[in-house]
């Protein structure tokens, strides 16, 4: 119903479906149509997971080494075969062991992504109380570190 209501139901299911038709289905349609909705999440679970995961890996690669073009390679591993279908098996493990905490991964994964680890500011953080240059601000007490 959720489907229907929501208008996802022809790109979950591939079916129009209206709540009078969802209400007269037999048992054995729910199951057909569950069964194609499970297999549309877990596709879009895979292929978040991949792509997260792969950002990731060619970030913390370009940390190390200087990759001539970032969005090319990222492109290049998530339309290379091999690499799809194995970490899409592994993905799919993970979902099933893990469950929920899935999204939790999930956040860190695209978090990481927006990070500039190349910063200045990740390797050299200011105090709080302190301003870029290092001056303390305006209107702040300092209390000396405690020995």
């Amino acid at each position: 119903m959720i489907l229907v209501s929501t208008g996802k139901c022809k790109e979950a299911i591939s079916v129009n479906l209206t709540h009078d038709q969802v209400k007269r289905m037999k048992d054995k349609d729910v199951i057909k149509h569950n069964k194609r909705y499970e297999t549309y999440v877990g596709a879009k679970t895979t292929k978040t997971l991949i792509e997260s995961f792969l950002s990731l890996t060619t970030k913390a690669l370009s940390m190390v080494v200087r990759l001539k073009d970032v969005d090319a390679l990222q492109n290049e591993l998530k339309n290379d075969y091999i690499i799809t279908k194995e970490l899409s098996e592994l993905s799919g493990g993970i979902a099933l062991r893990c469950g929920r905490l899935l999204a939790v991964a999930n956040v860190f994964l695209i978090t990481a992504k927006h990070v500039d680890f190349n910063s200045e500011e990740l390797c050299h953080p200011h105090h709080l109380s302190r301003d870029a240059e290092g001056y303390p601000l305006a209107g702040v007490d300092e209390v000396p570190a405690a020995e």
